[in-house]
């Protein structure tokens, strides 16, 4: 998986991300990090910075989530 074409993607387009979550289960994502897809919604508290870890905007609970680049299993660009 390629990190980078990934982070390029979602700074332009929606993006399906399946990955594995902290408990073991399974999630798809839909999200980006278009602004103008997101409007003026700012992540609350400290921004996590820390490598590996992606933040996203999840446009189906409207609301901001990481997720580690390692726990991604695929991705695809959403039109």
């Amino acid at each position: 998986m390629n990190t980078k074409e990934l982070i390029k993607n979602l700074k332009k387009s929606k993006v399906l991300v399946e990955f594995v979550k902290v408990d073991g289960s399974n999630r798809k994502m839909l999200c980006t990090q278009n602004t103008s897809m997101i409007g003026n919604k700012t992540p609350g508290g400290k921004k996590d910075t820390t490598k590996g870890v992606i933040t996203v905007f999840d446009l189906e609970k409207n609301d901001w989530r990481s997720m580690r680049e390692s726990s991604i299993r695929n991705w695809t660009v959403e039109e």
